[in-house]
Formats: structure tokens, C-alpha cells, sequence
């Protein structure tokens, strides 16, 4: 086991890639970040949401990331590049939970019950 400082704030999601080189953490600081393992440097930054990072999850091939907020949007960003490539905002309040199935289907489960 080992520990790191990386972000301003408390990390709430963290997950690992399917190749075990990198791990993805979201956080209070409103940043997601990818993380080398071997270093422990941070790879890539995703940007743009304006509340706590409260969960995060990888599609099956690896080439997206969903993130959800406090801010109350589910964000999908490239991992590759680290663009956001789409934004939901219910505009029902935060949003605690995201997956995404084997199709690349996206769930998210929020503060409004659904």
C-alpha cells in the first residue's frame, strides 16, 4: 500500500485502469486526475466541474471516463486527450453515482431519487 498528495482536497473516486499502470482519482478540488503508477505523477487533469467529484468510472474499452458532481452534471471525458466530450445537467441537484455497462451505456444516480 502506498499514499500520495495530489490533489487540494479529499479524494472521493478512485479507480484503476484495466492495465494497472494508472489510477483515476476525482476530487473536492472539482479536478479529476490520471495518475502514472510507476512515478506517481499526474499524467493528465480533467477541468470543468464546478463542485466535488464525487464518483468516476471507466468504460469497458478504456477510452472514456464519466465523471459526477456536486455541481449536479455527469461529464464524459476522452482519456486519451482529457476534452470533455459531453455534459448532462439534469439541473435536479448533485448527482452521487455513476457506471457505465458493457455497451457503454451510462448510469447515474442522484440526489432527486433516480
Amino acid at each position: 500500500m502506498r499514499s500520495w498528495h495530489g490533489h487540494d482536497r479529499g479524494a472521493y473516486g478512485a479507480l484503476f485502469t484495466a492495465d494497472g499502470r494508472h489510477a483515476v482519482t476525482g476530487s473536492g478540488d472539482y479536478t479529476i486526475k490520471l495518475w502514472d503508477l510507476d512515478s506517481f505523477r499526474e499524467v493528465r487533469r480533467f477541468e470543468g466541474h464546478s463542485g466535488t467529484v464525487y464518483e468516476i468510472a471507466l468504460s469497458a474499452d478504456g477510452k472514456r471516463l464519466a465523471s459526477v458532481s456536486l455541481d449536479g452534471t455527469a461529464r464524459i471525458w476522452d482519456m486519451d486527450t482529457g476534452n470533455q466530450i459531453a455534459e448532462f445537467d439534469p439541473g435536479t441537484g448533485p448527482i452521487y453515482a455513476v457506471a457505465f455497462a458493457a455497451d457503454g451505456t451510462l448510469l447515474t444516480g442522484g440526489y432527486d431519487r433516480t
